[in-house]
């Protein structure tokens, strides 16, 4: 009888949970883009799940418990990949693992590429961006799609001292020149999640209309490094679980990759990066070092994406979750940044966790909201009259259209 009161008890639970969500669980979605340029507003408008809200998993009741969900998902291969090893001017090499799908086209002169970049040392099968590369293959566009792999991550040697940082953009503008060289017509749409949607933004902004991108979307950026910093060191859950959490995760990275690190850090720099609690300490025990940063705060200001919006000059749908519990509303970009920031749309949803926006009735499917959006805003740019032409200075480098280099192509990656 105990057992069957239980089992009643836990039910009538989970089913008001799931009522509780089915009928306050949507969640406003919120887009900033009132002082953007015309062709921002038009690409936002083309997208029907930014017209209305967003409704999450009904059993998922918070941001904690959908990260939780998302990340406890096994990773399955839901598309399969094919790799080319990018060499890179300092000696050390990146990969590009290609989606290898019937609905996705294979190499053409002119087809539009899809370029997705990843969080905190992930990598191509990661279950976030496996699902992402499975929604993508469902929209029956010509374009191709492929995943850069950081130094060091999903399975790429790690030939150098300098691997995947917050604020390390070289890696990320040789891939896309050498994407332009081989396919000097092929428009180049970015997608970056986490930490790698920090790099782009920041790159985009460094490049301005030279960037050599149509568009781009950035998921879940921690766009204030310092203010995510202080997040990430308060508060019980977000010290205790995601910090550590994250420590271990750049730690088992680390250690993979120590002989790497050896002729700069020694055997004991080496054991102070291995004895990090925080990610701060890691930080502080190898960028610190091996980048020549004069501190941790010196560090998170510089590499902080948040500075380099006003100078990004092509169409940027950044989207951010208020209840992220790694990424704070205080470290969204400020209203007057937004406000010089003239190609920026700025998504934010009340609910949405981080790098998750769960939706459906069954959060072990992973159906993701953020991947719709993502989806319709690739299918909006490629459509749009205004992809013909490039930023005004863009045929500085690139030439053609959304920004190509002339000439022939010279492929510089070699398959494995």
């Amino acid at each position: 009888m105990e057992v069957l009161l239980v089992c009643a008890i836990a039910a009538t639970a989970l089913a008001l949970l799931f009522l509780y969500g089915l009928t306050f669980g949507r969640s406003r979605v919120a887009v900033s883009c009132a002082h953007a340029h015309p062709q921002v507003q038009r690409l936002v408008q083309s997208c029907p799940s930014l017209q209305s809200s967003y409704r999450p998993t009904p059993l998922v009741v918070n941001g904690h418990l959908m990260a939780v969900v998302a990340t406890m998902m096994h990773n399955h291969i839901r598309v399969e990949l094919e790799r080319e090893m990018l060499p890179l001017a300092d000696g050390g090499e990146t990969s590009l693992d290609w989606a290898v799908h019937p609905n996705i086209a294979g190499p053409g002169e002119a087809a539009p590429i899809v370029l997705a970049l990843h969080g905190l040392v992930g990598h191509s099968k990661a279950n976030y961006m496996q699902h992402f590369l499975e929604r993508v293959a469902s929209v029956r566009r010509p374009f191709r799609c492929c995943v850069m792999n950081a130094r060091g991550c999903g399975g790429t040697p790690l030939l150098t001292p300098r691997g995947f940082t917050a604020g390390h953009t070289n890696d990320v503008r040789e891939c896309i020149q050498s994407l332009k060289r081989r396919w000097p017509h092929a428009p180049i749409i970015a997608v970056a999640f986490s930490l790698g949607a920090n790099i782009l933004v920041k790159y985009m902004g460094e490049e301005g209309a030279n960037c050599g991108l149509c568009a781009a979307v950035s998921v879940s950026n921690p766009f204030d490094l310092e203010a995510t910093d202080r997040h990430m060191l308060s508060g019980f859950l977000t010290k205790n679980v995601y910090n550590r959490r994250m420590t271990a995760t750049l730690k088992a990275w680390f250690a993979h990759n120590a002989a790497a690190f050896a002729s700069v850090l020694g055997d004991e720099g080496t054991a102070n990066v291995l004895k990090a609690k925080t990610v701060r300490e890691f930080d502080e025990a190898y960028v610190i070092p091996v980048y020549k940063y004069k501190s941790v705060d010196e560090y998170y200001r510089t590499s902080s994406s948040v500075h380099h919006l006003p100078s990004v000059a092509v169409p940027l749908l950044a989207i951010n979750a208020l209840d992220d519990p790694i990424c704070p509303p205080s470290s969204l970009p400020p209203s007057e940044v937004l406000e010089q920031s003239k190609h920026v749309a700025q998504v934010t949803t009340d609910r949405g966790s981080h790098v998750a926006w769960l939706e459906g009735y069954n959060p072990l499917r992973r159906r993701s909201w953020v991947d719709a959006v993502i989806c319709e805003y690739v299918t909006a740019v490629l459509a749009s009259p205004d992809n013909v032409s490039p930023p005004e200075g863009a045929h500085e480098r690139w030439g053609g259209t959304c920004g190509a280099v002339g000439g022939r192509s010279t492929p510089q990656c070699k398959n494995t």
